[in-house]
This record gives C-alpha cells, structure tokens and sequence, in this order.
C-alpha cells in the first residue's frame, strides 16, 4: 500500500501496560519506525505539559504519532474513586491532546465499548450514541470528547473491547490462573461482547499511524476495533478452559448473581466496518485471538 518507506517516530503513552507492551513488540518488526515508550514513572499524563516538557529532553525531527494507552481501568473502583479516574481517563487525555496540538502530533486515544448502555441488539456503530453507565465509562467518554475536540482530523479515538493479551493480569490470564486451583467457576453469560487480543490491536494501531503520516491526517475522528464475531464472558471462559485443558467446569450465571460496584453494558459488540471500508483493517474472528494467545504463552514456556 505505500506505506511504511517513510520513518515516523511513534510515542507509547502507558508502555508497561498490555497494549503497549504489545505495540511495542510490533514496532519492533518495523525498521521504519522509532519507538518511543513511556510508563507512569517517565510521564504522568495527569500533569498539564508533561509531553512537551519530556520531548523537550528527546528531540526529533521525524513525524510523530502519540498513542494513549494509559488509563485508569479498575471498572468497579472507580466507582469509588471517581476523582483519580477522571484525572487520568478524561482531563489526562485532554492534556495529552493540547501537547499534540502543540508539538504538531498526531494522536491515538484508546478508548472502550463501556461507553455505551448496552441496551443495544447488534454490532454498535462508530456514530451510536454513547450512554456510559459507569464512572469508568463517562471519564473515558469525556476523554473521547477533548481528543476529537481539540485535534480534529489529527486525533483518532479508537474503540476497543474485552482486551486480553500475554502480559499482565487480563480476564483470560485470570480464568486460567482459577482454573488451577478450582474444580468450578461461575462466570456471567448475559453480558455479551467482542474480545480483543491485544497484539492484534497492536499491529491495527501501528497500520493506522503509518497511513496517518503519510496522508497528513486520519480519515475518520472515530473507529472500531474489536475481534470479530460475539460471545458471553462465560463463552470466552470456556473456550480458555477448553482449549488450555484444564479440567475446571464452567457454570453460566447472571448478572445478578455476581453483583459489582459499577454496571456493565448487557451488550457491547462493536461493529469494525469502518475500519475495514477505510483502511482495508479487518480483525480476525475472537477464537482466533485467544489460540494465538495459547501459542504465543506455549512458546515462552518453551524457551523458559
């Protein structure tokens, strides 16, 4: 497609996190691209001018795209800690756009299907009304809002869902961490969504900067990105049982029975279409995301 040839700096806001190590390790196959990761410790986003007063100390004449995946992601404390999730999810995103605008960046905001009710009954489009029914899902609404707002066609909001990956504690690594220590696991199967395998994301996000520096800009203000097709939390907890092979039984719940601080959307599927009309970007069906994740775990016990 043409693009790649021209090197670009990319900057990896929340490095030490599962999307961002997983960036990382696609940037790494990328001889065109300058990869630039900061964690909490290098940048705090929730200090006004901190971008720019760090790319002060690392100079560079490359284009560059800035991709936000810090975020305060404890659904249900946020609950109670509204304030810190709000510092990091909406006024902490905002800052990192005003330093984009300010230092001629683009910028990649992560953001996620809990902004919306889940009163949907199929594959949610880019243009849905958002209706956040938690405090976790309003800051990262509002953090959606200061991006577009502030960067326009230069910032892309980036819709994801259910990420899992390799590295960190994800719901995946969660159920195989029960499974060894629990003959049966209760798992809700009326909330239905789309898991995401984190390194597919990854190399989505990557394709997307490249084409923006190319093009000068991004070709819509919104997209999603979720792994195609749908399935229940108890669903995805199945299909890691089974194809880890545990011997752990899996009994379908509701809602109800496993309450949590925060509400969760009843149906969160997000459409990917757009991402694919304009970008040729199609994600690959969520059973396929979660055998990779057990390839990709099987090899580094291999080499451990």
């Amino acid at each position: 497609m043409g693009i790649g040839h021209r090197k670009i700096r990319l900057i990896s806001i929340g490095s030490k996190g599962q999307l961002g190590r997983s960036i990382e390790a696609v940037c790494r196959t990328h001889p065109s691209i300058e990869y630039l990761g900061l964690d909490r410790a290098q940048l705090d986003i929730r200090e006004q001018g901190a971008l720019e007063s760090y790319l002060r100390t690392r100079p560079s004449s490359l284009p560059s795209v800035v991709v936000n995946c810090a975020a305060y992601t404890s659904v249900d404390a946020a609950e109670s800690h509204e304030g810190e999730a709000y510092a990091v999810n909406a006024y902490g995103a905002g800052y990192l756009a005003y330093s984009a605008l300010m230092s001629d960046l683009m910028m990649i905001q992560i953001s996620t299907d809990y902004v919306f009710d889940g009163s949907a009954t199929s594959p949610i489009a880019e243009d849905a009304e958002p209706s956040p029914l938690s405090v976790y899902g309003e800051t990262k609404y509002m953090g959606e809002y200061n991006v577009r707002h502030l960067l326009g066609l230069r910032g892309l909001v980036l819709r994801t869902s259910w990420l899992y990956s390799p590295y960190g504690v994800n719901f995946v690594h969660r159920m195989r961490e029960l499974a060894q220590g629990h003959k049966q696991l209760r798992i809700v199967r009326d909330q239905i969504g789309s898991p995401t395998y984190a390194p597919h994301l990854a190399e989505a996000i990557v394709r997307l900067a490249l084409v923006a520096v190319q093009e000068g800009c991004f070709r819509a203000q919104t997209l999603h990105y979720a792994g195609a097709g749908a399935c229940s939390w108890y669903d995805l907890a199945r299909a890691t049982i089974e194809l880890g092979g545990y011997d752990t039984e899996v009994v379908p719940i509701t809602t109800a029975e496993y309450p949590t601080a925060a509400r969760r959307p009843a149906y969160s599927v997000l459409s990917s279409e757009r991402i694919g009309s304009l970008y040729g970007i199609e994600p690959q069906p969520w059973i396929e995301g979660l055998r990779e994740y057990y390839r990709h775990i099987g090899r580094d016990q291999h080499t451990q």
